[in-house]
């Protein structure tokens, strides 16, 4: 972007306002797409991220105990689940957003702007990424700015628990930058002045483009203090980075896959340098995890469902479709849905590897347009590489944003190979016609010379194909964002409805008459799963504490029930639950129940499962376990309008997209309402 004879000053800023153009332009960007979040609150895990936060100190201790996830058993009681609790070590990540929080006064409107400037420098620092690696000024913004509006990092933008997912993105694409300064990878900017390649994609050899080329390769050598300095850095955003999201942790062999390719280039080539870089992030890597295991207590692996443990039976078969699963997921759009996509995957097995074979000869073919460029390993080491890690757990969206980075490397790949392939044929075709013109034949064969005007018109026809070329292109990263800003904007909107079910849940019983009161016992049928954390903004809301919530049913569908449903009083302690079409514990939410129970058919009929409080019975059921028919029964009667009441009971409604419930009474009773 600046002149060989320009002034170090205006070259500086040049860049600087180059920079700046390129960061308000992904902002306005990323607000477009995503902006739709700085009016939503807090959503499923955000509520006992917001508790645990407050309540914890600033200590590591703190900090680490607001790091769980009670799934089950403290939050939220339901009899066909085991009590779950998630634990991680993420004290760097929940600090940050301690701070957001504390100053901005426990509001989520300023949450979510952290997460739309996380997302924002995420995008930039991508940009720098590619420049570094050769990639031209235009195209890297232009990758970026499709990177920004993928359609499955909607959820890891918008929803504040994946929050966490942004950080680690940022910390590791700045230690990629400051890995790359230490190392002495070839910059951008040292290209050769023929043939429009950039420095890390090749020329032909022989040519003056490919002297240029040698010649820019041979970097200037930095100082030992200057590579300690640039290793310390990136050491330090290493560890920033494990103490975000444990996926960091493959950042090493990332970095490893693509180095051979550029470190030997650079001449005077250190070994003992590159070792050393290496043994200190080892050690970073080491020393994590010795912390996480002490501060935890062990591994603290989550059980299954939330995940496949290594040593059973179809571990491989379930990881390899999972991998499947994303690579669909970033390159063919399909969304992904928790617990329930690599099911419907299985259940589906020939469109699903149709479908894989179009997108693994895809991939295929773009890195072997890209294998002259000596960083082409780097997009798939950072697409598996960070995917590796996510793979054994359930299936969730926000997996993909860090890997993310190896499909617009990969993109960015194609774009370049694309956008100057023919470039250096038209330079090649003026430079032959221009020395033609110029030399002087003896008269004795200047017959048999080729004018000089057919090498004027062969350039004229390979800048017309190259400009073509390069419409064909744009008009193609046109299209190309227009479709995943359109998915982006229907993914927006379904994470939008999901947070309007999760407020109807809290609306409905924070307007039950009379008020629900401290230390009351709620129990709730057709609960949607996106509502499990009902208590915490309930209690927010109503300034009450140590309500204990029991779900009798899961609501048949994510959002919802849709067909007719009916409850039955049988006496003052008994209640049967029936539905229509739908079944409880079927499709998604039964896979879920199916792999974390002890029961694998936990609604099959005439099975009984019991909490403290109440005994289930399962009255009727289909094959896969889905049931129709449920009979609870509880140990004290619920109560009815008595504010004194110690347990209440609450049945569908519309403001939960509830279909229509008819109350009917059994054996002559019928409580009051």
């Amino acid at each position: 972007m600046s002149r060989p004879d320009e002034p170090f000053s205006s070259q500086r800023a040049r860049r600087v306002l180059w920079w700046g153009a390129q960061f308000a332009l992904l902002a306005g960007v990323v607000l477009a797409v995503h902006g739709r979040c700085l009016s939503h609150g807090l959503f499923m895990d955000d509520h006992p991220h917001f508790r645990q936060l407050r309540e914890a100190d600033w200590s590591l201790s703190g900090l680490t105990a607001a790091c769980r996830l009670e799934l089950f058993g403290n939050y939220c009681h339901a009899w066909w689940m085991p009590e779950v609790t998630l634990r991680f070590f993420r004290p760097v990540s929940f600090a940050i957003m301690k701070v957001v929080y504390e100053l901005g006064g426990w509001q989520p409107l300023w949450q979510h702007a952290a997460s739309l400037a996380w997302h924002t420098l995420s995008c930039l620092l991508l940009a720098a990424l590619l420049r570094r690696i050769g990639v031209q000024p235009l195209i890297a913004l232009a990758v970026a700015v499709l990177f920004a509006i993928h359609p499955a990092h909607v959820a890891t933008v918008q929803w504040i628990a994946a929050q966490t997912e942004l950080m680690v993105t940022v910390f590791l694409l700045a230690a990629a930058l400051c890995w790359a300064q230490a190392r002495g990878w070839p910059r951008a900017s040292q290209r050769p002045q023929h043939g429009g390649g950039a420095a890390l994609f090749p020329v032909e050899a022989g040519s003056s483009a490919g002297a240029a080329r040698s010649d820019a390769l041979q970097s200037e050598p930095a100082s030992t203090a200057q590579r300690g300095l640039w290793t310390a850095a990136t050491g330090l955003l290493f560890a920033a980075a494990l103490g975000c999201r444990e996926n960091a942790i493959v950042f090493p062999l990332v970095m490893l896959s693509v180095d051979p390719l550029l470190v030997q280039r650079v001449k005077p080539f250190r070994l003992r340098s590159v070792i050393a870089g290496y043994a200190i992030l080892a050690l970073i890597a080491a020393g994590y995890l010795l912390l996480r295991h002490q501060v935890l207590g062990g591994m603290a692996l989550p059980p299954r469902p939330y995940v496949y443990p290594p040593g059973e039976p179809g571990f491989a078969g379930f990881v390899a479709t999972k991998a499947a699963y994303y690579l669909l997921g970033l390159f063919a759009l399909a969304p992904i849905v928790p617990f329930a996509g690599v099911e419907y995957l299985k259940a589906n097995p020939l469109p699903f590897a149709a479908l894989m074979i179009v997108v693994g000869g895809l991939l295929l073919t773009a890195w072997w347009m890209g294998r002259r460029c000596a960083a082409v390993w780097l997009a798939p080491a950072w697409l598996l590489l960070f995917m590796l890690p996510v793979l054994p757990s359930f299936e969730s969206s926000h997996h993909l944003y860090l890997p993310g980075v190896g499909w617009a490397l990969t993109l960015a790949l194609v774009a370049q190979r694309l956008w100057i392939a023919e470039a250096r044929g038209a330079s090649a075709v003026r430079s032959a016609g221009a020395v033609f013109e110029a030399t002087r034949l003896p008269a004795a064969v200047e017959v048999k010379r080729v004018p000089a005007a057919v090498g004027v018109n062969a350039a004229d026809r390979a800048a017309r194909a190259l400009r073509l070329r390069r419409w064909v292109v744009g008009g193609l990263g046109a299209g190309t964002a227009g479709l995943l800003f359109v998915v982006s904007f229907y993914y927006s909107l379904t994470l939008h409805v999901a947070q309007q079910v999760e407020d109807n849940v809290v609306n409905e019983l924070a307007a039950a008459d009379p008020p629900i009161a401290s230390g009351q016992t709620l129990y709730i049928a057709n609960l949607p799963l996106i509502a499990h954390y009902v208590r915490l903004p309930l209690e927010e809301r109503l300034g009450i504490r140590d309500v204990r919530v029991v779900a009798l049913t899961w609501a048949p569908r994510l959002l919802g029930v849709a067909t007719a449903a009916e409850l039955t009083w049988v006496d003052e302690r008994t209640v049967e639950l029936r539905i229509d079409e739908d079944r409880w514990f079927d499709g998604p939410l039964g896979v879920l129940a199916r792999a974390a129970g002890k029961n694998p058919r936990p609604g099959a009929a005439g099975t009984r499962q019991y909490l403290p409080e109440l005994e289930a019975l399962a009255l009727a059921s289909d094959d896969d376990g889905g049931v129709s028919a449920l009979r609870v029964r509880f140990a004290q009667p619920p109560g009815g309008t008595a504010a004194s009441a110690g347990a209440r009971l609450f049945w569908g409604s519309r403001l939960r997209w509830a279909h229509e419930v008819q109350h009917r009474a059994g054996a002559g009773f019928l409580p009051a309402e």
